[in-house]
């Protein structure tokens, strides 16, 4: 095994670890989640990591983010887990370990009327670019999903949101998320990336959950994933290596 490889594999142990302890914790809580992303893929597919895979994802419908959030004010998930509620993020960071990240993705209802659905998703975006620092948007330069003309407007959204408060700009962010409801029947990831929040789903592919193997351990999926992977990347069963979101974690990790 070359050094790449080892590492590789070290992160996905430690990712594993953290894995193991979310799922448990929400059985515990009873709080029903989903592997999500690249995560979700590997376990359909792979039933366990992706080769390559070097963070993980999990999502979960607002409710059960809310019992998460209650279960955790009383209880922490596991030694050495700690969950940002600000960034979404569940932080890994052991002594004499890699330090990992689980990202932690949001659906809320969104509206049926078109017009509206551009409103809350344009709001959404200039939310997402104002709490973008400048170590963010190397990760965004990196990963090259954005350039020319849009990079150039994220970066200067960011350079705007420099001058508010985080507390003020991710209050808003977190209103506009849940805001346009509308009848309850379509969600979408709110607190996603730029690409992700257009990503608009009938409500029903978070309703219903299944348990499979990952890695020798159990995770919890929606049982409604074929829609879900196929809305994020067409093809799923088509291995394709995300270089430039490796390069960007990798990064990410250097800077822990």
């Amino acid at each position: 095994m070359n050094q790449l490889d080892k590492s590789i594999h070290d992160v996905q142990e430690e990712i594993l670890y953290a894995l193991v302890k979310i799922h448990n914790y929400c059985i515990q809580n009873e709080i029903n989640y989903s592997l999500h992303g690249g995560t979700l893929i590997g376990a359909v597919r792979e039933h366990g990591f992706i080769d390559w895979d070097d963070d993980a994802d999990i999502s979960m419908t607002r409710e059960y983010y809310n019992r998460f959030l209650q279960a955790y004010a009383k209880q922490p998930i596991g030694e050495g887990v700690v969950f940002d509620q600000i960034r979404r993020k569940i932080y890994v960071t052991r002594q004499n370990k890699p330090h990992v990240w689980i990202d932690l993705f949001i659906y809320d209802y969104i509206t049926d009327n078109r017009l509206l659905q551009k409103v809350k998703i344009a709001g959404i975006g200039v939310g997402l670019a104002l709490i973008r620092t400048p170590e963010m948007l190397k990760s965004t330069k990196i990963r090259g999903k954005y350039t020319g003309w849009k990079y150039c407007l994220i970066c200067a959204i960011s350079t705007i949101g420099q001058m508010i408060p985080e507390d003020k700009k991710f209050k808003m962010l977190s209103r506009l998320r849940m805001s346009c409801p509308g009848k309850k029947d379509l969600i979408h990831r709110s607190n996603d990336q730029f690409h992700g929040i257009k990503e608009i789903l009938p409500k029903q592919v978070m309703e219903h959950y299944m348990i499979v193997p990952f890695e020798g351990q159990e995770m919890m999926i929606s049982s409604e994933f074929d829609t879900i992977l196929r809305c994020s990347f067409g093809d799923y069963l088509t291995p394709v290596k995300a270089v430039e979101d490796v390069n960007a974690h990798h990064a990410a990790r250097s800077r822990m």
